[in-house]
């Protein structure tokens, strides 16, 4: 008979990250898949980017919310179970489902309201263009409170250490949306992909409540709870520091939005193979990572702490910093390879592969500060955080402006490494104030010694192709086979970073 505890082991957290980042990585490969045909059925047009713009304002207000519940209200359901009882953490839990429900639903029916003219009050698309795909905007109204209360389900789980079934819900929901497109792109043209989500979403929650009835004996009949006032000083702030944070991601697309028919289409492209290890390292990553944090910063153990940061921030450099190198030297080749076919020529290509060569670079940077932020969640810094969340997506949108007015859409990732690079600075004096002794210097140290030998070993490894008459994407494979082969062999000899010689040499023997 199906259980969840099938999927997981409730001890071990290295089960957890492994398993759920393998079934993460296989969702965003065919997420990935998506966004290809996506490209090669109807390129980079008017269409497609409005279609990405809604694509990534629904996600990013959902981020809102999401990050709220992963920030203050999974810690604080944690602290309950562990001094009031289990039962007190279901019922905390249950009365946040319906507070979300209630915002969520309510948002939902306020846009209903003139969608149109919500629209075209954040954006700079013009109200006639609105008005000929009025539907597509209209049809992803109501998935903001489908994915919000899917996702915290999914948070939910995770807090109980059920980290793989929850992954599956995504792998699920893209292989969906694979097959609609697919199969009715002819026929409900690109309005194939949002049936698919709802159709996905709406599987996924029915199926998550059902589990937790199930298996955790859940009860959804809502009680009254009391709300001590660190807890409520903590959501407020950590509510106007997502807001903040949503403004700050949300102003690249409002600049875009009026850049010129398919440049957000292109920018988006090369922003998408950028997050594929994002996605599927990063965020699954510190997402397990973050509970176990939790437990640590909880049982005031500061020394296993120190260890498990540190050991964390630098497996995600040694990980993450030889694709920043990879992407920028061979940015043409893989977008020339991947895109380039169907409706989608040679302009959107070489559009995509300058986007996705500069964004490459906030692979890392971006790693290590989610690391920190997690941090931050599990010791409920959240005044301190929100207030340099305030000032630092202040900065960044004044960053956005100065690039975008004298470069156009082309200065936009340059913005967004200066306030990447602004939050890593900043995060020292966060860390000496708060977690003193964590040996965060020695990050931003590794950080910037890894940056300089994966470039000039990939620049070596690049080169000396170079001046072969050989097809783009074939030195480029040869290229970077080589380049792992050298990477792993130096840090096999110099012992670099000895936890993943070690996960690597187990790895062979099994095989």
């Amino acid at each position: 008979m199906f259980h969840v505890k099938h999927f997981v082991n409730r001890e071990t957290f290295v089960r957890g990250i492994v398993l759920s980042s393998g079934i993460n990585i296989a969702s965003k490969v065919v997420l990935f898949f998506t966004s290809l045909l996506l490209a090669f059925y109807f390129g980079a047009e008017t269409k497609t980017d409005l279609f990405w713009y809604l694509f990534d304002t629904l996600w990013l207000l959902i981020t809102v919310f999401s990050s709220l519940h992963v920030a203050v209200i999974i810690p604080e359901a944690m602290r309950r179970r562990e001094q009031e009882g289990e039962q007190q953490a279901k019922h905390f839990f249950t009365f946040f489902f319906y507070v979300y429900a209630v915002v969520a639903i309510g948002l939902m029916l306020l846009l209903f309201i003139d969608p149109v003219w919500w629209i075209s009050s954040i954006s700079k698309y013009d109200t006639e263009v609105l008005m000929r795909f009025r539907m597509l905007v209209v049809w992803f109204v109501p998935l903001f409170p489908l994915i919000l209360l899917t996702q915290y389900l999914i948070d939910l789980l995770n807090a109980y250490r059920y980290f793989t079934l929850p992954v599956l819900t995504g792998l699920f929901n893209n292989i969906l949306t694979l097959v609609f497109l697919c199969i009715f792109h002819n026929i409900l043209d690109i309005f194939s992909m949002v049936i698919a989500v709802y159709i996905g979403y709406g599987i996924n929650i029915l199926f998550l409540l059902y589990l937790l009835r199930r298996d955790f004996s859940w009860s959804f009949i809502p009680r009254k709870i009391q709300l001590k006032s660190h807890f409520k000083e903590n959501f407020w702030i950590g509510l106007l520091g997502n807001f903040w944070n949503f403004l700050g991601k949300f102003a690249p697309n409002y600049f875009m939005s009026g850049a010129g028919a398919g440049l957000l289409t292109a920018f988006k492209y090369g922003q998408k193979i950028t997050h594929v290890p994002t996605e599927a390292i990063t965020n699954q990553f510190s997402s397990v990572a973050a509970i176990r944090l939790n437990e640590l910063v909880a049982q005031k153990n500061n020394e296993k702490l120190r260890f498990v940061f540190l050991q964390l921030c630098n497996i995600m450099i040694f990980i993450l910093v030889p694709i920043s190198a990879l992407f920028f030297f061979y940015s043409k080749d893989i977008i020339s390879f991947l895109y380039q076919r169907g409706a989608f020529g040679v302009g959107e290509a070489v559009n995509t592969a300058y986007f996705m060569r500069y964004l490459g670079f906030l692979l890392p940077l971006f790693g290590i500060n989610t690391m920190v932020t997690r941090l931050y969640n599990a010791g409920q810094i959240v005044k301190f955080s929100t207030i340099y969340s305030v000032c630092s997506n202040t900065l960044f949108i004044g960053f956005l402006w100065v690039a975008f007015s004298y470069y156009g859409i082309w200065g936009i990732p340059f913005a967004l490494l200066a306030q990447s690079i602004l939050n890593l600075l900043a995060a020292q004096y966060f860390m000496r104030r708060f977690f003193k002794g964590i040996g965060y210097g020695k990050v931003l140290l590794n950080l910037v010694m890894f940056f300089a030998g994966c470039l000039i070993l990939a620049a070596a490894t690049y080169y000396l192709f170079a001046g072969l008459e050989w097809w783009g994407i074939a030195k480029a494979s040869v290229g970077c086979t080589l380049f792992v082969i050298c990477y792993l062999s130096i840090n096999e000899v110099c012992k670099i970073n000895v936890d993943v010689s070690k996960y690597i040499r187990k790895w062979l023997r099994l095989r």
